[in-house]
């Protein structure tokens, strides 16, 4: 299972002790670097730590929208992971659900060129980030 885009880290540590003996099956990813995320997120080394020490695989500086070249030559995947999508804040930017429904069209290309035929995306956005008529939150901008 891969992980992407996972902040601090928090869901893949909470499933890997979920999984226990199994949780070597994960592979956890942030858009930071290592550096970085330990900077943004205090708790960070500890659970980098927790999921190395459970068998997890943890790669940071991961972009979402490039997997396959992040990942060259790996077998196809067959669940991918990502929660709250959110392309990194621009000052003074407008339209900031635009460039996160962009994040999210370019990840599901991306993950296209990775995932198995059978393979599943998982995606959990925030209230109006999809753009359908059946979110609860209606943003255009």
């Amino acid at each position: 299972m891969r992980i992407v885009g996972d902040a601090d880290l928090s869901y893949a540590t909470a499933l890997a002790r979920q999984l226990g003996d199994s949780a070597e099956q994960i592979c956890a990813t942030t858009y930071e670097s290592e550096e970085d995320l330990f900077r943004r997120y205090p708790h960070a080394p500890e659970a980098v730590a927790t999921l190395r020490t459970a068998g997890a695989r943890v790669n940071c500086g991961i972009d979402a929208r490039q997997l396959a070249e992040h990942f060259p030559g790996e077998p196809a995947w067959d669940r991918i992971v990502f929660n709250l999508p959110q392309s990194p804040p621009q000052a003074k930017a407008r339209n900031q659900i635009q460039r996160h429904r962009q994040l999210l069209r370019d990840f599901c290309s991306s993950a296209a060129a990775v995932l198995s035929p059978d393979g599943q995306v998982w995606v959990t956005l925030l209230a109006g980030q999809g753009g359908t008529p059946l979110d609860p939150i209606q943003r255009l901008h």
